[in-house]
């Protein structure tokens, strides 16, 4: 194998030079495999044998490995994953981004690679001969792969796997699409997707949900064409995670005191799914930006304030943009039952996707400092954009190191120069990684 490929599959050359991508093989090992796809400029295979194996192969933790696509690194040694991630980012800021000259990279942000996740989706399926099916797609496929366990899945959210396959075996409908299990700090839910309009839910199956979560301390909601309902009787249906603020970071002068920033979600919000990275991801980028009370930020893709309320507690003004209209009712109510902010936080809603007349949103004066969260597709029309606000720098957090490559060179054509960047390890056992890069002028 001459290396691995940008999604984690080998890659090496047949007799005629025709590049392979072999799905299982490690950079520098030997191995046969089986083809499995004949395409015009290249073909795909998987491992059939490894004949001489790589020091950085390692034993998978799940005995789903290789059937199960969620996972497709759990045989590579996880500090080795690391350094894959983060050559294959600089490899794109190079080669996409076109920069030359890339400072080092900071130290990698990494957790524990299993136990980690705290959403997961599960697929749901009744075969032909009426056995049940729950689990995650197959690799390559829309099939579903059945699991009794996840070792990347928080503890609580596993130990809720036997009871909810024997609740699925006794319902009367079988209209359900997917599950969603969503781990808080201090409680857990669950979404059920049903396929059918919500008024065509049996009786006796709600029912049975509603005792189920009673009996599990789960908040149990509907999904529907129409949105999401709760199914439970409790109160008190949401979720909230906290974020604490280091001493140094809030205030040099109170290095005794931290700052616990409590934020509130619901089951159709976006979660960063590792919350012990996503609270070092937090902490690091108010260490890289170093705010003060008389600056502003500008908050980009800010979904419920995982970033924002944490800025507002250092800045003396953030605005959270985000496209999501209930994400940004629920910002504002984060915001409203936070009393230990610092500066004064502003949320609304703006299609992110097209450009912004910031000077009809108070911004006519520019910004301090832009940070951008956007989802894969990159931030695009932001980049050419937002840098009519002038602001002296821009931290930018990416899902996708492709698109940030692109922004990258965007940012670059403007006159900022990255100054600072670091991956974050916020999927381990996958080929997906984060990135923080933080642009100066």
């Amino acid at each position: 194998m001459e290396r691995l490929s940008h999604e984690g599959r080998g890659v090496a050359r047949d007799e005629q030079g025709k590049t392979c991508f072999i799905e299982g093989a490690l950079s520098g090992e030997w191995v046969i495999a089986t083809t499995q796809k004949t395409r015009k400029r290249y073909n795909e295979a998987s491992v059939t044998e490894v004949v001489s194996a790589s020091q950085d192969r390692v034993a998978p933790v799940c005995e789903h490995f290789g059937r199960c696509g969620g996972c497709r690194l759990q045989h590579l040694d996880h500090h080795a994953e690391v350094l894959f991630k983060q050559s294959r980012v600089q490899e794109q800021l190079h080669h996409i981004g076109h920069l030359s000259h890339l400072p080092e990279p900071d130290a990698a942000l990494c957790e524990a690679p299993e136990g980690y996740r705290r959403k997961v989706r599960l697929g749901v399926k009744w075969r032909r001969d009426g056995r049940l099916i729950l689990g995650f797609r197959a690799a390559q496929s829309a099939q579903l792969v059945d699991i009794e366990q996840c070792p990347i899945m928080e503890s609580r959210l596993n130990v809720l796997l036997p009871s909810l396959r024997r609740l699925l075996e006794t319902l009367e409908s079988r209209h359900i699409g997917h599950l969603e299990l969503i781990a808080g700090d201090h409680s857990v839910a669950l979404s059920m997707r049903w396929l059918r309009d919500r008024k065509r839910l049996p009786a006796r199956d709600q029912q049975r949900w509603i005792a189920w979560g009673e009996d599990h301390n789960v908040a149990v909601w509907l999904q529907d064409d129409q949105g999401f309902i709760p199914l439970s009787s409790s109160e008190d249906q949401s979720l909230q995670y906290d974020v604490t603020i280091s001493s140094h970071t809030v205030d040099a002068a109170h290095q005794d005191e931290s700052q616990v920033v409590s934020l509130s979600f619901g089951p159709e919000d976006f979660l960063q799914v590792n919350a012990g990275i996503n609270q070092r991801m937090i902490r690091q980028a108010l260490d890289w930006l170093s705010l003060s009370a008389d600056d502003t930020v500008l908050d980009l893709f800010c979904g419920f304030g995982n970033f924002t309320l944490p800025l507002a507690h250092v800045a003396g003004r953030v605005i959270g943009v985000e496209g999501i209209v209930v994400q940004v009712e629920r910002a504002r109510a984060n915001a409203a039952n936070l009393t230990t902010l610092k500066g004064e936080v502003t949320f609304m809603a703006a299609d992110l996707n097209q450009p912004v007349n910031w000077g009809k949103l108070g911004l006519e004066d520019g910004v301090d400092c832009v940070l951008l969260d956007p989802p894969r597709a990159g931030a695009e029309v932001q980049v050419q954009q937002v840098t009519q606000l002038n602001p002296r720098q821009i931290l930018y957090i990416s899902c996708d190191a492709a698109t940030l490559a692109r922004d990258a060179g965007l940012l670059a054509a403007q006159g900022y120069s990255l100054v600072r960047w670091g991956i974050m390890d916020m999927f381990p056992r996958t080929a997906h990684v984060e990135t923080m890069a933080l642009f100066q002028r």
